[in-house]
């Protein structure tokens, strides 16, 4: 799984996911939740970066931070939409 090291804050990006057509580390191992806590969002180039839904806990006193989640499904639909001028 992916742990925030930092406080991320709503709607913010997380970092990059899908770069020139090869997953990333973050894409790689950010884990389902059904109650996610980021989504996928795709850009004209067609790179896949990470956004927060709401406010992430980073790490607290040496803990591990709050885990980054997203909807494995939400991702599949993001990785499937053309580049012509489709929305999530």
């Amino acid at each position: 799984g992916m742990f925030a090291s930092f406080p991320i804050s709503s709607f913010e990006v997380i970092g990059p996911a899908r770069l020139n057509g090869k997953r990333t580390p973050l894409g790689r191992y950010t884990n389902h939740s059904s109650n996610p806590n980021a989504f996928f969002v795709k850009n004209d180039d067609g790179d896949i970066y990470l956004m927060s839904f709401r406010n992430i806990n980073g790490c607290v006193g040496g803990g591990s931070g709050e885990e980054i989640t997203v909807d494995y499904y939400q991702a599949i639909k993001v990785n499937q939409m053309t580049l012509q001028g489709e929305k999530i």
